[in-house]
């Protein structure tokens, strides 16, 4: 009674062994899944800090293909442009910086710990499997003593019951299976050990990972706030320039730049005015030396006949001139600028005619 009582008691406790060592083993493999899923976790970060900074680059690109604009422009207008392009300059600048000194420093240092934490997920489910691989060889060794107890147990019983020599003794089964389980407990305590340096490595290297991330996290959101700080500022900076444009001062000042309006300045500079250019009087020619020197290139002139050209009883006043040169001008009309015609008198005498 008393023995069948510890084969109850030792089921039980088997049964219980079991269940404990399969929740072990399920969260060995949480751990690993852990540990696999934070890799993935960094490659996929790393991914994403690679297309961002792809995509930062991008739209400085983007923002230096715009160039500038209103080079030709003056006063409020070409500050209002010159705002804008500042603007463009710095936030590019800003974008630039945060490639260089954020996302690339982002990247090395996953890149580093992704390296660190494969290999120590590699080692670790090495080791566990190890140590796994062994716990579960030596239950099936605890298991088949125990089996092999049991069985001598029955033989002896039957062997009892029919009045026989006991030919199998249970003991030396026993015997096997006590120094089975007592190998086998060196086995799990090697199993819980190696598990909880599993553990610590997990925590160890899980701790780093989510320390990196969230110091990324955290640098490139705020390398983000300060380009957003910097574009509200240098947008209301740009945005104020434009606010402040003013037509009738640009119109005015260009104007003045080019020549269109001038200063009209007078004794009392207090009093000078500005004038628009065409609006200012040209400057008085010489009359009178223009006639002298018009008189002195006319050695006669006055009114003379001509006989028509097509009836020769048809005579007609004309206006002549005989100019220094020797040339004899008629004119239709003594106002006319062009004569009519022109006769060189060169080397001819002139007389009266008296019979015409």
């Amino acid at each position: 009674a008393d023995i069948g009582a510890e084969h109850q008691s030792i089921n039980f406790m088997k049964d219980k062994e079991d269940q404990y060592w399969a929740s072990l083993e399920e969260r060995f493999g949480v751990m690993l899944k852990r540990m696999h899923g934070a890799a993935q976790t960094l490659r996929e970060f790393q991914k994403h800090q690679v297309k961002a900074s792809k995509l930062i680059q991008q739209t400085v690109e983007s923002i230096q293909q715009l160039g500038p604009f209103g080079v030709h422009e003056t006063g409020t207008l070409k500050a209002a442009c010159q705002a804008q392009e500042i603007l463009a300059k710095t936030t590019c600048q800003y974008l630039t910086e945060m490639n260089e000194r954020v996302f690339a420093e982002s990247n090395r240092q996953a890149t580093n710990i992704l390296k660190t934490l494969q290999k120590k997920t590699e080692s670790m489910e090495a080791q566990g499997s190890r140590t796994l691989k062994d716990l579960k060889s030596e239950r099936v060794s605890l298991n088949e003593s125990w089996v092999g107890y049991t069985h001598a147990d029955r033989e002896r019983s039957n062997q009892e019951l029919a009045n026989q020599k006991v030919k199998t003794d249970p003991y030396l089964a026993c015997r096997k299976y006590e120094k089975q389980m007592n190998k086998m407990k060196g086995v799990e305590q090697q199993f819980q050990k190696d598990m909880v340096a599993v553990y610590q490595d997990l925590k160890q290297e899980d701790g780093r990972r989510i320390e990196l991330m969230k110091g990324v996290m955290l640098d490139n959101l705020l390398a983000q706030k300060a380009v957003f700080e910097h574009a509200v500022k240098f947008t209301d900076n740009a945005i104020a320039s434009v606010k402040a444009v003013d037509r009738e001062q640009d119109v005015i000042l260009y104007a003045k730049e080019s020549g269109l309006i001038i200063e009209n300045k007078e004794q009392d500079a207090s009093k000078s005015t500005a004038m628009l250019a065409f609006d200012v009087s040209p400057p008085q020619r010489d009359q009178q030396s223009t006639r002298r020197l018009f008189q002195l290139e006319v050695d006669k002139d006055g009114r003379l006949q001509r006989q028509g050209k097509f009836f020769k009883s048809n005579w007609k006043d004309v206006h002549c001139v005989v100019s220094r040169s020797g040339l004899l001008h008629y004119f239709d009309e003594a106002e006319s600028s062009s004569p009519s015609f022109t006769i060189n008198l060169t080397g001819c005498l002139v007389r009266a005619a008296n019979n015409i």
